[in-house]
């Protein structure tokens, strides 16, 4: 069975290597009851599938960067920078801290914080924009 970091880092590479949008990639790792606190705003599951998607209508590409991952038992602390190429030809640098709760190897509980390094302020909201 894969740690929650493997899991975790999969995940990124499965849902934004690829541009397209799919819901199943996105239920395979996070469960219904899914809840993310970001920036001050609440998102439950519908709301982060249509915050996936309003992001892959303006993003081109998208890396990260995992500088700190910690995990304990079913929590994981990622403190990462994601490196966006946007459909407009902007770029932008996003550093993200942020608590993920893991339940039989998904996620369901997010509390995260985005704090962008450089680009347009228009996109400050990219990280719960929906």
């Amino acid at each position: 069975m894969k740690n929650n970091k493997a899991i975790f880092k999969e995940l990124f590479q499965d849902m934004f290597a690829n541009q397209v949008y799919n819901e199943s990639v996105i239920s395979h790792y996070f469960t219904p009851e899914y809840r993310q606190e970001v920036d001050g705003k609440i998102l439950i599951y519908e709301q982060f599938c249509k915050h996936i998607m309003v992001q892959k209508e303006v993003v081109a590409s998208m890396t990260f960067e995992f500088q700190t991952l910690i995990e304990e038992r079913n929590i994981l602390f990622s403190n990462h920078i994601a490196t966006i190429k946007m459909k407009n030809g902007e770029n932008l640098e996003i550093r993200i801290i942020g608590e993920f709760h893991f339940i039989n190897g998904k996620i369901n509980y997010c509390n995260e914080l985005t704090h962008m390094i450089s680009g347009d302020s228009s996109n400050k909201d990219l990280g719960s924009r929906h």
